[in-house]
């Protein structure tokens, strides 16, 4: 089952937007549960104890807006795919490097939801995670939790922003395989990132997030890597 948090302050719009999800995850045969706030606040300390899959956003609200929403949803454990709603196209620059999957025009939202959502379900689909044996048993990781994955010393380090595994079984080449996401990219033919885990990069080191590990860009990937993790920082839509 999907959970789905719906935060914007004009209550009208909220009820709109349900009455719409609800009609297209029924068609769908999708379980889901939805759960609409007016005040960001509210929204917030339900955190806690809901992992939310999918949150709509409203940019522009009164008490907090969505583009420092979207931040805090960053860095909790489970971050949810987030969807722009907005009134005003222009909030869109300003949430260019948020990594959102999607922006909704309130007034195209007719014709923008459906397909949307489409492409939506189609990436939470392929982000099931995958199930490694490590040196800890069997685990699951989700793709959002992942940070890197390296060879060294002819071992396969993974790299969360809790801990490092060792896997088994397994040769990087297939783990590259079965991540199979433009949400990595292999910077050298030994390892493989996360984009949403890669603060900057400077001279061919790659500085990431949660972790003091560091990785090098090979030379002929110099300008390849460049371009894939502009794109990403700009905030295209790569997940597909």
């Amino acid at each position: 089952m999907y959970k789905f948090a719906l935060v914007d302050d004009e209550i009208v719009f909220l009820k709109i937007l349900d009455q719409k999800l609800s009609n297209i995850l029924f068609e769908k045969h999708i379980e889901y549960h939805l759960s609409s706030f007016n005040q960001s606040t509210v929204f917030l300390k339900t955190l806690s104890k809901e992992n939310y899959d999918i949150v709509f956003l409203d940019v522009d609200m009164p008490d907090e807006n969505g583009i420092d929403i979207a931040r805090r949803l960053r860095n909790i454990d489970h971050p949810p795919v987030v969807i722009f709603v907005t009134s005003k196209e222009k909030y869109m620059r300003d949430a260019f490097g948020m990594n959102v999957f999607a922006f909704i025009v309130k007034e195209e939202m007719d014709k923008e939801l459906a397909p949307i959502m489409a492409d939506c379900l189609t990436y939470m689909g392929k982000n099931k995670g995958l199930i490694l044996k490590t040196n800890q048993g069997l685990h699951r990781f989700y793709f959002n939790d992942i940070i890197c994955v390296y060879s060294e010393d002819r071992k396969i380090q993974l790299i969360t922003h809790l801990e490092v595994f060792q896997i088994y079984q397994e040769t990087l080449g297939s783990i590259i395989q079965k991540l199979n996401h433009p949400q990595f990219v292999s910077p050298n033919r030994g390892s493989i990132v996360n984009l949403r885990y890669v603060s900057h990069t400077k001279k061919g080191c790659i500085t990431l997030e949660h972790t003091d590990h560091k990785e090098y860009i090979s030379r002929e990937r110099v300008k390849e890597f460049d371009r894939i993790f502009t794109n990403y920082v700009l905030g295209q839509r790569i997940y597909q």
